[in-house]
């Protein structure tokens, strides 16, 4: 049983049925991706002010992903350093190799575009974090493998970390079922509004 008197069988199928929900949603609201990426950096550009030295974790857009592309031209512009994450085996926290402009990416085992293994290892301060679903109280639903959840669990251990989930305003729902080892997001922006969550 959960700490909340629910089964892990009955919370498992919530999940899985969230998730099958939520990928229709964010397919549906991503036929407006290249409008939505736009707002989504006029968004940032208002609200969002990064300290200087701050090494920022983004993702290449995969499986109708608010795409975060143009937002990565933005932070390099302001002399950011940029990584993307590699993905390990499973049950394992993701690494971070530094991200280049023009740089030339690999697919992994895995489908994701990664830097090249030369490419410098990083611990990003700030990740922008792809997700399904997300509710006001700063809980996320990603795909199932529990990455960004080791990761932000074992950075969040060694130093003070922002996870900023980047989405489609549709994909906020009421509630996400949760676990003990789910990692809250420190805020999320979207193509309408920005919203932070005050963590404990």
């Amino acid at each position: 049983m959960t700490g909340h008197g629910v089964s892990f069988s009955n919370l498992t199928a919530r999940k899985q049925a969230a998730r099958k929900e939520l990928r229709r949603t964010r397919a549906l609201a991503s036929v407006e991706k290249i409008q939505a990426s736009a707002a989504m950096c006029d968004l940032f550009r208002q609200e969002i002010k990064l300290p200087q030295s701050a090494v920022v974790a983004t993702y290449v857009a995969d499986d109708h992903e608010i795409d975060p592309a143009a937002l990565s031209e933005i932070l390099w512009d302001k002399g950011h350093r940029l990584c993307l994450p590699c993905c390990g085996l499973p049950q394992t926290r993701l690494t971070f190799r530094l991200y280049e402009k023009n740089m030339i990416l690999q697919q992994s085992s895995w489908k994701l575009f990664e830097p090249p293994a030369r490419a410098p290892l990083m611990e990003p301060d700030i990740l922008l974090v792809p997700l399904l679903g997300f509710d006001r109280q700063g809980n996320r639903m990603g795909r199932g493998g529990g990455y960004y959840d080791l990761t932000l669990q074992a950075l969040r251990r060694i130093k003070p970390v922002t996870a900023i989930g980047l989405a489609y305003s549709a994909q906020e729902v009421p509630t996400i079922p949760v676990e003990g080892h789910d990692q809250l997001l420190n805020a999320v922006l979207t193509e309408r509004f920005y919203k932070t969550f005050a963590l404990d």
